[in-house]
């Protein structure tokens, strides 16, 4: 069973870590079970689309693992290839085996504008 990961430049270790650890609170979830490449191709795109809009940080996608099936797991290499192309992608891992191990994948998105102003705002109170 193969683990797929993507970290871009930046990320800390210890973010990425806790990622890696599923202990992040899974702010939205996403299933691509029985859907075709291309349905799950749009699903994704409106997926992520639709994360930023709402402010959510950490997303669980499932793709399922291929198993019991003639022809291999295509969703997992393609979500693979798909996440690094969004900007707003930070970082990915397989998930833990509670929240569906290889079957599925944890994403970390970038803050939006609104929110890194609201940290600001918050961690520079005089």
């Amino acid at each position: 069973m193969a683990i797929i990961e993507f970290k871009r430049d930046g990320v800390q270790t210890g973010v990425y870590r806790n990622l890696r650890l599923g202990k992040y609170p899974i702010d939205a979830r996403l299933d691509l079970h029985h859907m075709t490449v291309d349905q799950a191709r749009h699903a994704v795109f409106q997926f992520v689309k639709d994360c930023m809009t709402h402010d959510i940080r950490c997303a669980l996608i499932t793709h399922g693992k291929g198993e019991g099936r003639d022809q291999p797991a295509q969703l997992k290499s393609c979500l693979a290839h798909w996440l690094p192309q969004f900007q707003e992608v930070l970082a990915f891992h397989s998930a833990q085996k509670q929240h569906g191990w290889v079957g599925a994948t944890y994403v970390l998105l970038r803050k939006s504008e609104k929110k890194k102003l609201e940290n600001w705002e918050m961690h520079n109170k005089k």
